[in-house]
């Protein structure tokens, strides 16, 4: 049994460059899954940050509507007083020392309103 060198050597040749393509072919489909999937990844991102944006947009209008309604509150609760001061400049001024604190009165549960809603003390 004679070894035929050359034929061996061909032999690895071919089987060494065989080897080298497969893993240039293993390497571009894990570059092309890898590229995928980052792609969905980003797509994934944008979706989420859509959607961030749109509830905080639906909050800042929710937000915005209750800042109004608490306004409109303070305004109908605060509108009688400033009338009845104007209505009665000519008062004692014992009457109007007491006006400070029927103000009070009347912002309190406008206050609480927006101290329970923010959370934080006002």
């Amino acid at each position: 049994m004679s070894v035929d060198l050359r034929k061996t050597l061909t032999d690895t040749g071919y089987i060494a460059i065989g080897i080298g393509v497969m893993g240039v072919q293993q390497a571009n489909v894990r570059r092309r899954e890898l590229r995928d999937r980052l792609a969905g990844t980003g797509s994934y991102l944008e979706r989420q940050a859509r959607e961030a944006r749109s509830r905080l947009d639906a909050g800042r209008g929710r937000i915005g509507t209750q800042a109004q309604d608490l306004g409109t509150e303070l305004r109908h609760r605060v509108e009688p007083l400033v009338e009845q001061v104007q209505g009665q400049l000519h008062v004692l001024p014992e009457q109007v020392s007491r006006l400070p604190e029927q103000l009070a009165r009347a912002v309190e549960p406008v206050r609480s309103r927006v101290r329970e809603r923010s959370g934080a003390a006002v």
